[in-house]
Order: C-alpha cells, then structure tokens, then sequence
C-alpha cells in the first residue's frame, strides 16, 4: 500500500449522476422532477410520431446539470440567490450568459 493510499479522499463534488432518464429523474428535486417528467413525455411523445429518440436524449442533457446539483446541499439555493443578484444587478441571465456567471459567485466564490 503507498503513503496515497492512506489519505482519505475529500472532495466537494457531489456524486456524478448517470446521464440515464432514470438516474436525472431520482436525483432531481420535487417540483424539477415534475418539470423533467413533463418534458420527458413530450418528447417521447415526438418519437412516437418521428421515430426519432434525439428530443428525448436532450431532455436527459438538459435536465442532468440541475440533477447534478441537487446533490449538493445548497447548491440550487445558491445557484438561485447569484441569478437573482445578477438580474437585479441588471445583467440578463441566460442560456449563453448563464454559464459565465455560474462560475462565480458576487463573493468570489465558485459556484454551479
């Protein structure tokens, strides 16, 4: 056994949820489970009609960074409060905007 094998592993990340339906819907919060189950039967809905699965593949991308942070307690309270100052600060919070600003926090700090 090495001197690394010691060490006990500290990180703080939450624990990565599979990019499966099943695995984004069990992980999201309530009321984004109810969002998630909506958009999920919509699309499969489409591929009835389309035979086409690619709506509800992006359901699962779409839905899997939100799942992502319910993992962390208080991440999804954070992520909102820095939303909220952003657009009361006046800065538009969107889908190519949204990432940047996620980066950090008004403190400095980093955050989803």
């Amino acid at each position: 056994m090495s001197h690394s094998d010691d060490i006990p592993v500290v990180t703080p990340y939450a624990p990565r949820v599979e990019k499966t339906p099943a695995a984004v819907r069990e992980a999201l919060d309530p009321d984004w489970r109810a969002e998630f189950e909506a958009g999920w039967r919509a699309a499969l809905d489409q591929a009835k009609e389309t035979f086409d699965l690619d709506p509800a593949h992006e359901v699962v991308i779409r839905w899997w960074p939100r799942a992502q942070l319910c993992q962390v307690p208080g991440a999804r309270e954070e992520k909102e409060r820095v939303e909220r100052e952003f657009l009361a600060a006046g800065h538009p919070v969107g889908a190519g905007v949204r990432r940047h600003h996620e980066i950090r926090a008004a403190d400095g700090r980093i955050t989803l």
